[in-house]
């Protein structure tokens, strides 16, 4: 499991009755996948406000936003918030969760069909070679 976390400046609580929140804990199940494979992400959130509020949560990847939940905490609770992400593209994908950051891979796939093709031409050309020199040296006996 790979954990990633880039807290954001702590926020104070406010006295005159408004909730804050602060989101803490960012991990990342996997730092490198296959292509195809689900990547799970979750992230703690706290209202360190003193009244119960309502947290927007992106989940933003590569600078767009690719889910968003909405959750309703009590002052002082904290709850996580779970993702999952599956790419197929390979390359890094940077994460971004109300301010936390963090990155995972998606490495590609061996193309064995056209490892099995460069092979096959290979032996091709090799018994092309091989047939045109035992002619060659049939015709000049």
């Amino acid at each position: 499991m790979s954990t990633t976390t880039t807290p954001p400046p702590a926020k104070p609580a406010s006295a005159n009755g408004t909730a804050l929140f602060d989101t803490t804990n960012l991990v990342i199940s996997k730092s490198n996948v296959a292509p195809g494979e689900a990547v799970f992400i979750s992230v703690d959130i706290t209202n360190t406000g003193n009244v119960s509020g309502t947290c927007p949560v992106a989940l933003v990847i590569n600078k767009q936003t690719e889910s968003t939940k909405s959750l309703v905490l009590a002052a002082g609770e904290t709850k996580t918030v779970n993702f999952s992400v599956t790419k197929s593209d390979s390359g890094t994908y940077k994460i971004s969760i109300n301010g936390i950051e963090g990155t995972f891979s998606v490495a590609g796939a061996v193309r064995w069909v056209l490892i099995a093709e460069i092979i096959g031409g290979v032996v091709v050309l090799g018994l092309v070679i091989f047939v045109l020199r035992r002619i060659i040296m049939v015709n000049a006996m």
